[in-house]
């Protein structure tokens, strides 16, 4: 594709270029024509001295015919004259000497560009009084020819130096204005698409003003959204969190799991723990509301450390002295081995301290088809055994059946031997808007099972993130997709943080794999915001080689890193999609609806499109639409 006009740069070379060639010229043509006359009046002059040289010889001799003949000949062989002619005083010609020799190392057409008419020089001659006729000199031109051809040759040799060392210094001062405007264009397509980045400003007094006030413009950008994450998570921890240990409150864990219980598209199963300090109000008594809430603080800081670094747990204080601990994906001999390192350290602190305390825990196994009440009813009877054993700390309660791989062994084998084989397929689920038309399909990665119900992808995401297989899971789904796409079908698939572990490795596979096959505007890649912070440059490193090639970049936020919010605008994101955790309710409660729409102002601040995943009823997906949000999925959406 032709552009239609030179870019800045281009014009400066163009100008810079056009300059140098007519200095050159000028320089060379003014300098050749002063030289050509400058050679004329020495011909002229080497001529007037030649004519009265020999017309001062003739007249010794009288106008000697023979003499003078004589004299003319020798004149013309020794010296370097054209022309030599004895005119009587009749007008008739006497004696003429005439050189036709053409100078052959000049080229001819130098001789015509800069032709030297040297005009000759004319002297009398007498016998004794009586006049014999005039003398003509006209000089050779030959010399003068070879001189300015040299003198020409020299003086391009020199310019040409000169434009050079001239082009030189040009260069460098180009080159250090590109670097200035380039930074320039930087920022400002980083502005286009919604990075509000600063730069130094550069030295050059236009493009500094510029700079500045983008840079004032980025600046003011950032302020507005590191308030207005500050505001959300202040909201957070006033609706969603405990105001004395800081982790998830009971509000905030059940609407969690009762979404993901619900949701075709989480993890089906995985493992709680619940953890109880008996006599909490003997404790208070004996020891001090202090002492009793440094203690509840020291918990739940375990339980928060433990689920850190781990996708998709989260701690939580249900009530008083009681805490959750929900580990999806997690298996039982890892739960098992987290409960009795926990139960360990704390009655060692206990017995250090002589304080009396002990924490009891149980643990249990969840499944999709579980109820929360079910769920947290194993889970007390468990931690009620615990309570009333000595030696161990706690205990498991479990429903029976299971048929999911339990070991390791078991799902890096089935792992390994679905991707060799391509034996994943993508479960869709449609987002759609206010009018119910279909924005998008989300693709979720599945895997049938022969007999039973196909393994889930938070399942697999979460097996496939502890044994190191992210990368080749997402680009297996990409590939699915890939596959999928027809017609006007737009396709979304999820991308896990862990595959950023291996930042160049992935981005390129997955670039190179797009540039070969991808139907603009096809597809949309959603990353999921669990240990997305700790690979952010990674993060923004693979938005901005992939979304060239027309790829849409979602992040789903489930708000355990609100943080997040003020760093939306180092990468070009195209959309939000919020967890169904955090939409909980929104049309009742105005904690939540609050939480909501200072979301969407953020998200409105950087032009992003806005959908909540999880909705599971149609009340509450039109109220979330009449909030603002762009686009609602989950089980009580149907397309229209």
């Amino acid at each position: 594709m032709k552009r239609a006009h030179m870019t800045l740069i281009e014009q400066v070379w163009l100008l810079v270029a056009m300059t140098l060639f007519t200095t050159v010229l000028a320089s060379l043509t003014v300098s050749l024509l002063t030289a050509r006359d400058y050679l004329s009046q020495q011909l002229y002059a080497q001529s007037v001295s030649g004519a009265n040289a020999l017309a001062l010889s003739i007249n010794q001799y009288q106008a000697d015919p023979a003499m003078s003949e004589t004299l003319i000949n020798a004149t013309f062989d020794n010296a370097h004259y054209r022309l030599i002619r004895w005119t009587g005083i009749d007008g008739k010609t006497r004696l003429e000497r005439v050189n036709q020799q053409l100078e052959e190392q000049v080229p001819r057409w130098f001789q015509q560009l800069l032709p030297l008419t040297p005009r000759p020089a004319s002297a009398n001659l007498s016998r004794g009084w009586l006049q014999a006729g005039t003398i003509t000199v006209e000089a050779q031109t030959s010399y003068a020819w070879i001189a300015l051809w040299q003198g020409s040759l020299r003086m391009l040799a020199w310019l040409s130096l000169a434009a050079l060392l001239t082009g030189a210094l040009a260069t460098i001062g180009i080159r250090y204005i590109r670097r200035q405007l380039h930074q320039v264009v930087q920022q400002a397509e980083a502005l286009s698409e919604r990075r509000f980045v600063t730069m130094a400003e550069p030295g050059t007094p236009e493009l500094s003003a510029v700079a500045r006030a983008m840079n004032t413009l980025s600046g003011r950008i950032k302020s507005m959204l590191d308030e207005a994450a500050r505001h959300i998570d202040q909201l957070r921890a006033a609706t969603l969190s405990d105001p004395l240990t800081g982790l998830a409150n009971r509000s905030r864990f059940e609407e969690r799991m009762i979404g993901e219980l619900a949701d075709p598209q989480a993890i089906a199963e995985g493992e709680l723990m619940l953890v109880r300090l008996p006599d909490l109000a003997d404790a208070n008594k004996r020891l001090g509301g202090d002492a009793v809430n440094r203690r509840l603080k020291h918990v739940a800081l375990e339980l928060q450390q433990s689920a850190s670094g781990q996708a998709g747990w989260q701690a939580a204080r249900l009530r008083g002295a009681e805490f959750v601990l929900l580990m999806p994906g997690a298996e039982p001999q890892a739960a098992e081995r987290l409960a009795t390192e926990l139960g360990q350290r704390w009655q060692e602190a206990s017995d250090s301290a002589a304080s009396g305390w002990r924490a009891a825990l149980g643990l249990t196994r969840y499944a999709q088809h579980d109820t929360l009440p079910a769920i947290l009813l194993r889970a007390n009877e468990a931690v009620t055994l615990a309570e009333q054993q000595s030696g161990k700390s706690w205990c498991r309660y479990d429903p029976d059946g299971g048929a999911l791989p339990s070991s390791d062994f078991d799902w890096n084998k089935r792992l390994r031997e679905a991707l060799a084989g391509h034996a994943f397929r993508l479960a869709f689920y449609p987002v759609v808007n206010g009018e119910g038309a279909v924005i998008h399909q989300e693709g979720m990665i599945t895997l049938p099972q022969q007999g039973a119900s196909a393994l889930r992808a938070g399942t697999l995401t979460a097996h496939a993130a502890r044994l190191g297989l992210s990368p080749a899971l997402d680009q297996e789904a990409i590939e699915q997709a890939l596959l999928s796409l027809a017609g006007q079908r737009v396709i979304a698939v999820n991308l896990s943080a862990p595959s950023l572990d291996a930042p160049y490795a992935f981005t390129e596979t997955v670039r190179d794999r797009l540039q070969a096959s991808l139907p603009k505007g096809k597809l949309a890649l959603e990353w999921l915001e669990p240990g997305l912070a700790e690979r952010w440059p990674a993060f923004q490193g693979f938005c901005r080689s992939i979304r060239p090639l027309g790829v849409r970049i979602g992040l789903e936020m489930t708000g355990e890193h609100f943080n997040l919010l003020a760093r939306l605008h180092e990468v070009s994101l195209d959309y939000l999609v919020i967890d169904g955790a955090l939409i909980r309710g929104a049309e009742s409660d105005p904690g939540a609806q609050l939480l909501l729409s200072n979301l969407l102002q953020v998200a409105r601040m950087l032009d992003l499109d806005v959908y909540a995943k999880g909705v599971t009823t149609s009340a509450e997906g039109r109220q979330l639409l009449q909030a603002g949000v762009d686009g609602i999925t989950g089980p009580g959406v149907s397309a229209a």
